[in-house]
């Protein structure tokens, strides 16, 4: 598969450090963008912070990680969309699930869609 030999062009080691979500969302980024933009170290430090969001009228706080130490799925979706790649998190969704949403490039259409269906 060629994105398989992109990400790997994109790896960044975290070290010893409990960063691999921020280290991980970076490594995406870049893939999808294609050049190193991204680094896991200071995306950890952004994520640290919440961030205000609008959903309609009403504004959320997202807590996209507990500071220095774990990251939640909804803040690497959050990370991700910030930085314009559209990303959702969804609880249950298999590996084929997000396996096919990669390939057809839409992960937040083809999961929601799956999902719904299982729903009926």
């Amino acid at each position: 598969m060629q994105s398989d030999s992109r990400l790997l062009n994109f790896h960044q080691w975290q070290g010893k450090s409990n960063d691999c979500g921020p280290f991980t969302t970076a490594i995406v980024l870049n893939t999808f963008r294609g050049e190193k933009i991204f680094d896991g170290k200071t995306l950890a430090l952004e994520m640290n912070c919440p961030r205000l969001r609008w959903h309609g009228l009403l504004p959320l706080i997202v807590v996209r990680r507990i500071p220095n130490w774990a990251t939640m799925p909804w803040g690497i979706a959050d990370t991700l969309t910030q930085h314009g790649v559209r990303a959702r998190w969804r609880f249950g969704a298999t590996k084929d699930d997000l396996l096919n949403a990669l390939k057809n490039k839409s992960a937040a259409q083809t999961v929601g869609a799956r999902q719904a269906a299982r729903a009926l």
